[in-house]
């Protein structure tokens, strides 16, 4: 069984796979699980958080449509969102996420090149 720790407020909590986490509402990182976290077994292009070090796909709540692949796409830099939810079997489970705006990108700009 595969265990992972948390910190989740003052508290560690350390969970197995089948276990399920809250994850209270906060600031974290997220981009495409595919061409910027690189998440093992990745199919396509799709929202992912990081959380304490380990990387999520993002499910549920009502993740934004965007340029994927535009300036300020989440296949071309690493955006910061506030949002809740929880961990289960290896996937956040969102009830909350709200993209924050990104900063110092041109959304004007030509968006750079990358290969899936």
């Amino acid at each position: 069984m595969i265990r992972r720790a948390f910190l989740v407020g003052l508290s560690l909590i350390v969970v197995s796979c089948d276990s399920t986490v809250e994850v209270p509402r906060q600031e974290a990182t997220v981009a495409c699980g595919l061409c910027r976290f690189h998440i093992e077994g990745s199919r396509g292009c799709y929202w992912a958080i990081e959380l304490q070090g380990e990387r999520y796909p993002v499910v549920g709540a009502n993740t934004p449509g965007h340029d994927s692949h535009g300036p300020e796409g989440m296949c071309v830099v690493d955006r910061r969102a506030v949002v809740e939810g929880r961990i289960k079997r290896g996937q956040f489970l969102a009830s909350s996420f709200e993209l924050l705006p990104a900063e110092g990108i041109d959304p004007g700009a030509a968006p750079p090149t990358h290969e899936h």
